[in-house]
């Protein structure tokens, strides 16, 4: 899918919850290369929701 720092997520929302989960990372000690690195995997991982057309569903718990 091309380098994750070049993928832009375009949901607010989304944006708004990797940050979390990058500075969440932080918080539990990983270091800041490893917390930057999934955070940089998961703006890829929502990049190719949004290619397929999956984000703006709502994904409800089982």
């Amino acid at each position: 899918m091309g380098r994750p720092d070049k993928h832009i997520v375009y949901n607010e929302t989304y944006q708004k919850e990797a940050i979390e989960y990058r500075n969440y990372l932080l918080l539990l000690g990983y270091a800041e290369q490893t917390s930057q690195s999934r955070y940089l995997y998961l703006k890829e991982f929502l990049t190719g929701w949004r290619m397929l057309g999956l984000l703006g569903y709502e994904i409800l718990p089982l």
